[in-house]
């Protein structure tokens, strides 16, 4: 009986891991995400309109166009990686709150790709950004606690 319990115990915390891991849904959505910002990416490398050069003297000006505090496909892409704070989730969920995710900081590097787009904010975004920061995240914790690794 006990092994029963405990085989009992051992297969809901399977289901459990599998559900929480699992996300056929959000994976084909991010996979057709993906194909399309190739697509994407090579129609405006076509243009002219973006470039890889790694010479500042070479590489074009980019314009922002995202109006989010966070852009779709990385918002997209740290939900499926499950990668989203505390803060920027609908309470009791491991859904992005689109209003309250905020792009991440990523550290430029060797090998890649410049960003589209709709991957860097405007500047009234920016501007939107920081001032969510301040006012709603920081001002909920003064001592930053709970907000710091956000």
């Amino acid at each position: 009986m006990a092994f029963n319990r405990a085989a009992d115990e051992e297969e809901r915390l399977k289901a459990l891991r599998r559900e929480r891991f699992s996300n056929t849904e959000g994976e084909q959505r991010f996979k057709r995400m993906v194909d399309e910002r190739a697509k994407r990416r090579q129609k405006l490398n076509e243009e002219g309109s973006i470039d890889n050069k790694s010479s500042l003297t070479e590489a074009r000006k980019i314009i922002g166009t995202c109006t989010l505090m966070c852009p779709v496909f990385e918002r997209e892409e740290r939900e499926l990686k499950k990668s989203l704070a505390l803060q920027e989730v609908f309470p009791g969920t491991r859904k992005a709150d689109p209003a309250k995710t905020v792009k991440t900081f990523h550290r430029s590097a060797a090998g890649n790709e410049e960003p589209l787009p709709e991957d860097l904010r405007t500047a009234d975004t920016l501007i939107q950004t920081l001032d969510y920061l301040v006012n709603s995240v920081i001002a909920q914790d003064q001592t930053l606690q709970s907000c710091h690794g956000f």
